[in-house]
C-alpha cells in the first residue's frame, strides 16, 4: 500500500518535472522585469498596486506565464524531431507526458484559461484592445514555430518576432490593461527594453549554433556566423542600453531614481563585458575553429538567462520614481 503511494506520487512528481522542462522553466526568469516593468511604468503612486491594482496585476502575471508556456510547448512539439538529436530532454519530457497529442490538450486548456482572463480584463477595464493584442500574440506564437509560415528559420525575422512575443506585446499589454492612459516616453522605454532584449535573444541563438546548421535551421545566427552574430548582438545591447539611459533619465522624477539609474548603469556595465567576452570567443572559434573555442563559446552562451535577469535593471528605476 505504501509502495503505491509512494509510486503514485513519484510519477506525478516526474509529470510535473516534465512539464517544466517543456515549458523552459529555466527562462521563466525573465518575466519578472518583463511585468515588474510594465506595471511600475503605467501606475503613478504606489497605493495603485494595491486591492483592484494587486488583483489586476494578478491576473496580468498569470497571463504572461500561461502565454510563456504556451509559447515554448509550442517550440517543443514543433522542434520534435530536431531536439531528439540535440536537446534530448525537450522530446523526452513529451514522451512523459504521453506524446504530442497530450501536449496540444495542454495547449488548449492553456489556451482557454487565459483567454478566459483575457475577455475578463478586457470587460472590467473596457479595453477591446487587449483581446486584439491577445489575438495577434497567438497568431505570432504559431507563426513562429508551426509551418508553413515558421518564422524561426526566416534569420532576423526569428528575432524580431521572438522580441515581440516574449517582450513588446506583453509589456504593451499589462501598460494598457493598468495606465489610466497612454504615455510616449514609458512606451519608449517599454520599446527600447524590448528592442535591447533581441541582442540576448541572438545570444541564445549562439548556443545553438552547430546543431542548427547542421539540420540547415536557418536562424541569424548560422546565416551570419558566430563573430558576426556576437557583434551584432553586443551592437544592439549597446545602443539600447544608452537610449534607455536616457529616457529613463527623462522619466526620473526624485533622487532615488537618479541612483537607480547608476545601478543600471553598473548593470550595464556587466552585461557589455560580457558580450565582449564572447565577441572575442566567436572571433576565436572563427580564426581557429578549435574545440576549446568553440567550448567557450557555448559557456558563454548558456548564461544568456542570468543575463535576461540583470538586463531588467530599468524595473528598479522605475520602482524608485514611485517614492
Amino acid at each position: 500500500m505504501m509502495q503505491d503511494r509512494l509510486r503514485k506520487v513519484q510519477d506525478v512528481l516526474t509529470y510535473i518535472r516534465a512539464f517544466l522542462v517543456l515549458s523552459r522553466v529555466e527562462f521563466m526568469v525573465m518575466g519578472i522585469p518583463v511585468i515588474a516593468l510594465s506595471a511600475l511604468l503605467a501606475v503613478s503612486r504606489p497605493n495603485d498596486l494595491m486591492g483592484d491594482g494587486a488583483v489586476r496585476l494578478g491576473l496580468l502575471a498569470a497571463l504572461w506565464y500561461l502565454a510563456y508556456w504556451i509559447c515554448s510547448q509550442v517550440n517543443c512539439i514543433a522542434d520534435y524531431e530536431l531536439d531528439k538529436r540535440y536537446k534530448s530532454r525537450l522530446p523526452q519530457a513529451i514522451n512523459v507526458l504521453k506524446g504530442p497529442r497530450t501536449i496540444w490538450t495542454i495547449i488548449a486548456v492553456e489556451i482557454v484559461v487565459a483567454s478566459a482572463i483575457v475577455a475578463y480584463l478586457a470587460t472590467t477595464e473596457s479595453r477591446l484592445g487587449l483581446v486584439v493584442l491577445w489575438v495577434v500574440g497567438l497568431f505570432l506564437v504559431g507563426a513562429y514555430s508551426l509551418e508553413p509560415l515558421r518564422f524561426k528559420r526566416r534569420g532576423f525575422l526569428n528575432l524580431v518576432t521572438l522580441s515581440l512575443i516574449l517582450y513588446f506585446l506583453p509589456a504593451l499589454y499589462i501598460y494598457y490593461a493598468m495606465a489610466p492612459q497612454m504615455k510616449i516616453l514609458p512606451l519608449l522605454a517599454l520599446l527600447g527594453f524590448s528592442t535591447q532584449m533581441i541582442g540576448l535573444l541572438l545570444v541564445n541563438q549562439i548556443e545553438d549554433y552547430h546543431e542548427d546548421k547542421e539540420m540547415d535551421v536557418l536562424t541569424s545566427t548560422v546565416r551570419w556566423g558566430l563573430m558576426k552574430a556576437s557583434m551584432v548582438s553586443l551592437l544592439f545591447t549597446a545602443v539600447m542600453s544608452v537610449v534607455l539611459l536616457i529616457v529613463f533619465g527623462m522619466l526620473a522624477r526624485n533622487p532615488y531614481a537618479f541612483a537607480g539609474i547608476a545601478l543600471m548603469l553598473v548593470a550595464y556595465a556587466a552585461t557589455l563585458r560580457y558580450h565582449l567576452n564572447l565577441f572575442r570567443a566567436a572571433t576565436s572559434w572563427e580564426v581557429t575553429h578549435e574545440q576549446a573555442a568553440a567550448q567557450r563559446v557555448r559557456q558563454l552562451a548558456a548564461q544568456v538567462p542570468l543575463w535576461f535577469f540583470v538586463t531588467g535593471m530599468p524595473l528598479v528605476v522605475a520602482g524608485l520614481n514611485l517614492i
